[in-house]
């Protein structure tokens, strides 16, 4: 099939110096083999009417490689024919080939297909074709070549075209490379996507630095419990790896995410509320709001490392992608990820993948006659008429109330015969509630404000809450916690230094508290976390797997010294003092901040006869709990000695030999039921379950008798490396121990 048609017409009656009598006893048969025979001699005879043309101007000097090209032959004359040849310039080697398309032409009989050799029958003048395929690239420039045959004994000279060079062939870009969804260009250099590693475009390919990253860098981020584009977004600060809290969390925020880790980030979704599980450790940044342009999340604004208000149930996590999708409701267009209420006030929508998600939150009745609703999002509360537009906000979620007011009537108040202007500030008769003056309406706090103050009483003095408040009790009843400067010292307290208790809550629940220097303080809920919470319930022997950090006095505020702030617990700590910390008794904090968790004991469970060790500094020492009818209870220190310590000990896989009994609840009082009174072992029982005692539940005990051990000395079995056991359960469900240099230990859970 022919790619291209040139007409190719060269009056070579100009050109033609002269004829040569080649052959002058005729051309044989098959005579292509001396088409230009070497040595001839050249007569001067010209040739003014040539009677064959070839032009080959249409060329433009260039032929492209492996391309045929159409050439036509016109002729006129007496003339045989024309034979035709491209050469080299480099060695005058044929080049290329040609073949018969008309009926009128042949190729050379010596089966070249080099070569062509036209004839014409001297009445038929008739123009021929034949196609000529240029040579492979490389080639380098030709000329065709050609002479007029007479008489197939006479050979004029060869004639040269111009020179026909190869044509440049147009330089085609690199392709561009795929990587993790993104498309980079040629050159381009792009994250890993492992945090650590950079890779490269080349030529279609891509390529990455294969670096070894042990722990994690300033800034590194990283997607868990997902999969390679989504999970809950974790930073890397101090070698340390935490969350980021989901406060004003976005799509900007989701998409410098996705780009830092070089995954897809055109249309991310920002999730919140923990789409992928709670997370563990720190939660590092809060209130971020990235523009979307920059490279890494720290360059994001944000309120500082550590500083937050958040749990680890707002946990932010992104979905990375490019897919564009959007969802239409209501006459309104939503993009992907985003939130929206419904218009029936009741429930939050969110557009995913082009489809609304719409979950109820809560729908209260209508408001009654001469109230009006207050809305934020699924959230509706009913207020009277008479505080709409009075210039105070009761919405306080949007502040709907103040919102499309006409001008007020007056801007000024009368209150008590006095006048007021525009946002004044008075204080009432009382001395006690404070007013505002605001469109003519006059709104006064409700503080309690008694008349007078008792005996170790006074009022607090820091603005305008002046009641009176107990002094010296521990709590801070003042704003300003003024009643309880100045204060004696408390008496010491039976405690030991790291003893943490709850207080205010229930079995699983309190404020934390700690003991130092005998004395019993709070802890500040400054960067308190569920990592935090885990090592105070697992110190308790409390549940550690699905603890609750609460914050701001959630259990009331406490009273005394404030011990700890800014805890920086990994989870995995044995005692709340092996955390770090700023040291002890350095805080920014009042009462109002004390920390609390909630252990969450009913979700697990424990098994009959399995004992545990509370409340101690280490895991070999604390208060003797005993499981029955799958809850927690203490032992009673009737009677308790060290033959039951033994048994607790053995029980537990830990050292026996030189175990210690303790009474009086030397590791702090337990919580809950006595299961056990009167206990009386001999020292070779397997489970304390089995020591002869009261009837469980038997008892004429209180907490503050509740009995404890320490587990020291010899007495552990031989065991053999590898060797593995269940350890304080039963048979078959107990703390995993292995063996190592003939040594019982412990097998970490992460």
């Amino acid at each position: 099939m022919l790619t291209s048609s040139v007409v190719v017409l060269l009056a070579l009656s100009a050109f033609l110096p002269g004829v040569v009598h080649a052959l002058p006893n005729g051309a044989p048969s098959g005579a292509c083999v001396r088409i230009f025979p070497e040595g001839h001699r050249t007569d001067s005879q010209p040739l003014e009417d040539s009677p064959f043309s070839l032009n080959v101007s249409s060329f433009g000097g260039q032929y492209a490689p492996g391309e045929t090209y159409r050439l036509t032959l016109s002729g006129s004359g007496d003339f045989r024919g024309l034979l035709v040849q491209a050469r080299s310039i480099a060695d005058n080697s044929p080049v290329g080939s040609f073949e018969n398309i008309s009926a009128l032409t042949r190729l050379s009989s010596c089966n070249r297909a080099d070569s062509a050799i036209t004839h014409s029958s001297r009445v038929d003048k008739t123009s021929v074709e034949l196609s000529f395929t240029a040579p492979p690239a490389g080639t380098g420039p030709f000329r065709f070549q050609y002479a007029v045959v007479d008489t197939f004994a006479v050979f004029y000279a060869p004639i040269m075209s111009d020179i026909i060079r190869e044509a440049e062939r147009p330089t085609q870009p690199p392709p561009p490379c795929l990587h993790n969804g993104v498309i980079y260009s040629d050159g381009d250099t792009f994250p890993a996507g492992d945090g650590c590693n950079t890779c490269f475009c080349a030529s279609g390919t891509v390529g990455c630095t294969l670096a070894f990253c042990p722990g994690c860098r300033d800034g590194q981020v990283r997607l868990v419990d997902g999969n390679a584009t989504s999970g809950r977004v974790e930073l890397c600060y101090n070698n340390t790896w935490g969350t980021v809290c989901d406060d004003f969390w976005d799509v900007e925020d989701a998409r410098v995410v996705c780009r830092q880790l070089g995954l897809p980030y055109l249309t991310p979704l920002a999730l919140d509320f923990a789409e992928f599980n709670e997370g563990m450790g720190p939660i590092l940044l809060d209130d971020l709001h990235c523009d979307g342009d920059e490279m890494s999340l720290l360059e994001c604004p944000h309120i500082g490392i550590r500083n937050h208000n958040c749990g680890h149930h707002e946990d932010a996590g992104v979905i990375c992608s490019n897919d564009i999708t959007q969802c239409f409701y209501n006459n309104v267009t939503y993009a992907e990820g985003e939130g929206f209420p419904d218009i029936d006030g009741c429930n939050n929508c969110t557009c995913r993948s082009g489809s609304l998600r719409c979950t109820e939150v809560y729908c209260p009745a209508p408001c009654s006659e001469g109230t009006f609703p207050c809305d934020y999002e699924t959230f509706r509360s009913c207020f009277p008429n008479r505080f709409r537009c009075d210039g105070f906000i009761d919405c306080d979620s949007d502040g709907s109330d103040e919102l499309n007011c006409p001008p007020p009537i007056s801007t000024t108040c009368v209150y008590n015969n006095v006048t007021y202007g525009e946002d004044e500030q008075f204080l009432e008769g009382d001395g006690c509630n404070n007013c505002t003056c605001r469109r003519g309406n006059v709104r006064c706090t409700e503080y309690f404000c008694p008349g007078t103050c008792e005996e170790n009483e006074f009022r607090c003095i820091a603005g305008f809450f002046r009641p009176c408040a107990p002094r010296c009790d521990g709590r801070e009843d003042c704003f300003d916690g003024s009643d309880e400067e100045n204060c004696p010292t408390l008496a010491p307290a039976d405690c030991y230094d790291g003893q943490v208790r709850l207080v205010d809550g229930n079995v699983t629940s309190g404020r934390v508290e700690l003991c130092f220097n005998q004395t019993w303080g709070t802890v500040c809920d400054d960067d308190w976390d569920s990592a935090d919470a885990t090592v105070v319930c697992r110190q308790l022997g409390l549940s550690s797997h699905f603890p609750m950090a609460l914050s701001f006095a959630h259990f009331g505020p406490g009273r005394g010294p404030i011990h700890l702030d800014d805890l920086g617990c990994n989870g995995n700590e044995v005692s709340l003092l092996e955390c770090p910390h700023i040291g002890v008794g350095n805080h920014n904090c009042r009462h109002l901040e004390d920390a609390g968790v909630d252990c969450l004991e009913s979700l697990i469970s424990c098994e009959d006869e399995q004992v545990r060790l509370v409340g101690g500094g280490t895991g070999a020492e604390g208060r003797v709990e005993l499981c029955y009818n799958n809850t927690w209870g203490t032992v009673c220190d009737d009677f308790w000695d060290v033959e039951d310590a033994r048994v607790v000990c053995r029980q537990l896989g830990l050292p026996f030999q030189f175990a210690t009994a303790h009474g009086q609840a030397r590791f702090g009082q337990g919580i809950g039921r006595i299961h056990l009174d009167d206990v009386e072992c001999s020292g070779l029982e397997v489970l304390l379950l089995s020591c002869p005692s009261n009837e469980v539940g038997d008892h004429n005990c209180d907490h503050s008798e509740d009995a404890g051990v320490m587990c020291s000395g010899g007495g552990v079995e031989d065991c053999e490396n590898g060797q593995v056991r269940l350890a304080g359960g039963n048979d078959t469900a107990g703390r995993v121990e292995l063996c190592y240099d003939n040594t019982w230990g412990t097998v970490c859970d992460a």
